[in-house]
C-alpha cells in the first residue's frame, strides 16, 4: 500500500482533519523531551477509544509500525516513531471517566494531565555554563534591558572569595544584578564564579516573582557565603 493509500485510510477512520501528513507538521512530532529524532510518516489525533483501536487495527494489519503519544514529555524516546512509523496523538482524549473515592481510584483517558497548565515564561529561563569558573544568568542582560526599559540601574561586585583568599587563590567572582529604575523590580542577575549555577536557580525564583532591589536588600545575609553577596549589592 502506498504512501496516498494509507493517508485515504487512516483519514476514513480518525477523519481527515485529524491526520497530519505535511512535513511542517509532523517536524514537531519527531522528538520528545531526549535526544532521539525521528520524523514520522503521519501523525493520527485521535479522540475516542474506537477512533484508536480502528486505527490499530489498520496499522496492524498492513505491516506499519506506530507508537502512541501523549505529551511528549517522557526522557528516553518513547514516543519516537521507528522506521518512519506512524504516531498515534492522545493528547485530545482528556476526560475523567470515573471516580472511585472509596478505593482513592480514579480512571482516566490517557490525555488527561496532573495540575493546572502552566504558560512557560521564555523570558525568565536560568541558564548556565559548566565551565570553570562556571557562569549563570537569568532575565535581561544589561543592553537589552537599557533598550526595553530605558532607565536602569545596575549593581555589580567583582571580589575574591573567602575561601580564595584563606587558600592563597586569585580566582575572582563578578556578580551584575539589573534593576528596573522606574519599579525598583530585578529584571536580570548575571554571575562568572564558584557555585554560580546553584546560586542562579534560586536567583531565578527572584527575577519570575518580579522582587524589587529593596526585598533583597532587606533580607539577612548567610556571613561567610558567596550568595551573601547578592543582597548586600550597593
Amino acid at each position: 500500500m502506498n504512501r496516498q493509500e494509507v493517508l485515504k485510510n487512516l483519514q476514513a477512520i480518525a477523519g481527515e482533519k485529524n491526520v497530519r501528513w505535511k512535513d511542517v507538521d509532523l517536524t514537531v512530532f519527531e522528538y520528545d523531551a531526549g535526544l532521539n529524532r525521528q520524523k514520522p510518516s503521519f501523525v493520527v489525533f485521535t479522540e475516542t477509544a474506537d477512533a484508536v483501536a480502528g486505527v490499530v487495527r489498520f496499522l496492524s494489519r498492513e505491516g506499519i509500525s506506530y507508537v502512541a503519544r501523549g505529551s511528549g514529555t517522557n526522557l528516553s524516546g518513547g514516543t519516537i516513531p521507528l522506521n518512519g512509523g506512524v504516531v498515534i496523538e492522545l493528547s485530545r482524549m482528556n476526560r475523567i471517566l470515573e471516580i472511585d473515592p472509596a478505593n482513592m481510584m480514579v480512571t482516566v483517558e490517557p490525555g488527561v494531565v496532573t495540575g493546572k497548565p502552566i504558560a512557560l515564561d521564555y523570558g525568565c529561563i536560568p541558564s548556565a555554563v559548566f565551565s570553570h569558573p562556571p557562569l549563570a544568568s537569568v532575565g535581561l542582560a544589561e543592553g537589552a534591558a537599557r533598550n526595553r526599559l530605558g532607565n536602569i540601574r545596575v549593581y555589580s561586585s567583582d571580589f575574591r572569595p573567602m575561601k580564595h583568599v584563606l587558600a592563597g587563590r586569585e580566582e575572582r567572582a563578578l556578580m551584575k544584578l539589573v534593576v528596573d529604575a522606574a519599579t525598583d523590580r530585578i529584571v536580570g542577575a548575571h554571575m562568572i564564579g564558584p557555585d554560580a549555577a546553584e546560586i542562579m536557580q534560586t536567583l531565578a525564583v527572584a527575577v519570575k516573582a518580579g522582587l524589587t532591589k529593596g526585598q533583597l536588600d532587606q533580607t539577612v545575609a548567610i556571613h561567610p557565603t558567596m550568595a551573601e553577596e547578592w543582597v548586600l549589592l550597593r
